[in-house]
């Protein structure tokens, strides 16, 4: 759960980060060549849904990387986990876990509404629009056809008019339609504005659409995702509207212009359409300033040199802001850790007990054990089920230290050592842990053992050492 919490995060940093540079080359450029600044934000949508996730899962994997090493005090031994960042997924007994579930939790829930309702009134709007449309005259259609065959376009592209919408929109993406307002115009006009639309159909700025709010729809706690979508939607106008007048003459610029004023209206912000004008008069000044000025006659492989760079730095950024969101969810971790550390001697972490029932013959064989030294575990006990190592002679003095830990830290389990009169001595596990060292006080045999108290029926996966000091 927090390999989401934090590719999320460094998603949504990566995406600040590569967006401000791209603001930092448009303001740089003076606003010229939208095309490539254009193309530059598909490439960026693209990159956030793809690339980042690969490069977030590759270094949360690369620096999360945990092993279980053997700590000694004074007073007993202690299993920990080190090397790497902390994951917040390893206090699984911290309240912070539920708190990060619980953000999660809001976080899809958010998402999915979102998401939901923006396709739900775009599905209402539509068909609330197609019920008042009819289709175009022949004189539109054929406008049309021409268009299409000088724009290489083979789609079979409906057109339609309608009472109820004041500026052309395309919408559609396997099937699209074209909807014209029931207004009369030239037919130099109407080839403007269809022109327009068949370009936005040629780019298709109807899927990227609907990529920049699925984006936006996932980040949606992000408020620069919202900036960015805004910047992506006019960029999208200034390069069809650069395309429509490509070789426009001035006079054929003023009427451009004057058809985006004319049919500026209140359309609807949904990915499901894409207009040729709307009410937001400040992006109309810069669209009217865009098609009035002259083109520029400047080389652009400044700009191709400039893109590229930005491209280059898109992994760097990505890989830069995976690992500062994992630094500093190991520090949160580091924090949490320090703020509900008890201190507790081994007295109290782990208390032997002692059982002098007789000695359970139901068990299963552990394996064979040596006299001397560190003997590695790595065993799977049955959730109540009972292990025996075979029996071994201990001289008075010798130390048996036991120090596992298993999988979950909500097994329940026991260890400890059977003398030969069957009598056992046993501690349990603390958090599914185990560090305790048994003093031989007198010569025998001795057995060591293993018992499940797992109530779940879940099988108990141990692993750590046994060091005997003969």
């Amino acid at each position: 759960m927090s390999d989401l919490f934090v590719i999320l995060v460094s998603t949504s940093l990566c995406g600040d980060v590569i967006f401000g540079l791209t603001l930092s080359i448009k303001f740089l450029l003076a606003n010229k060549y939208s095309d490539f600044i254009y193309i530059l934000m598909k490439i960026i949508g693209i990159f956030f849904l793809l690339p980042v996730f690969v490069i977030s899962k590759h270094v949360i994997n690369d620096s999360s990387t945990y092993y279980k090493v053997n700590y000694q005090s004074e007073d007993f031994n202690y299993i920990q986990q080190i090397d790497g960042f902390k994951k917040l997924d390893l206090l699984s007994d911290s309240p912070y876990i539920s708190i990060v579930g619980i953000i999660i939790l809001i976080w899809f829930v958010v998402f999915v509404l979102f998401y939901m309702v923006g396709s739900i009134q775009g599905m209402l709007l539509i068909n609330k629009i197609m019920k008042r449309t009819t289709y175009c005259g022949v004189n539109q259609q054929s406008l049309l056809d021409e268009l299409k065959g000088q724009l290489k376009i083979k789609k079979d592209i409906k057109l339609y008019k309608s009472d109820i919408v004041q500026t052309p929109f395309l919408t559609g993406i396997f099937y699209p339609k074209i909807i014209l307002p029931n207004v009369s115009l030239t037919d130099e006009d109407w080839k403007l504005l269809m022109k327009h639309e068949l370009t936005h159909y040629k780019n298709h700025d109807l899927l990227f659409k609907n990529l920049i709010e699925l984006i936006q729809k996932i980040h949606w706690f992000n408020p620069f995702i919202y900036f960015y979508a805004k910047v992506f939607f006019e960029s999208s106008e200034l390069v069809c509207d650069q395309f429509t007048i490509k070789s426009a003459t001035a006079k054929q610029r003023t009427k451009y212009a004057n058809l985006l004023i004319l049919l500026a209206a209140e359309t609807p912000s949904n990915k499901a359409i894409a207009s040729f004008s709307n009410s937001d008069y400040k992006v109309l000044e810069r669209r009217i300033h865009n098609i009035m000025k002259k083109p520029s006659s400047k080389k652009k492989y400044v700009v191709a040199l400039t893109t590229t760079c930005l491209l280059l730095s898109c992994p760097i950024v990505s890989y830069a802001s995976t690992w500062g969101t994992m630094y500093l969810q190991d520090k949160l971790v580091t924090n949490i850790e320090e703020k509900n550390s008890i201190e507790e001697s081994s007295s109290t972490l782990f208390v032997e007990m002692n059982d002098y029932s007789p000695a359970s013959s139901d068990y299963v064989y552990a394996g064979d054990i040596g006299l001397r030294g560190i003997n590695q575990v790595d065993y799977v006990l049955s959730a109540t089920g009972e292990a025996h190592y075979q029996t071994i002679n201990l001289n008075s003095g010798s130390t048996v230290r036991i120090s596992l830990s298993s999988e979950n830290s909500s097994d329940k389990y026991r260890v400890g050592i059977i003398n030969g009169s069957g009598s056992k001595r046993y501690v349990s596990a603390n958090k599914g842990m185990v560090s305790k060292e048994f003093s031989i006080t007198e010569a025998g045999e001795y057995t060591i053992y293993f018992q499940g108290k797992n109530t779940n029926g879940q099988s108990i996966h141990l692993m750590g050492t046994i060091n005997i000091n003969y």
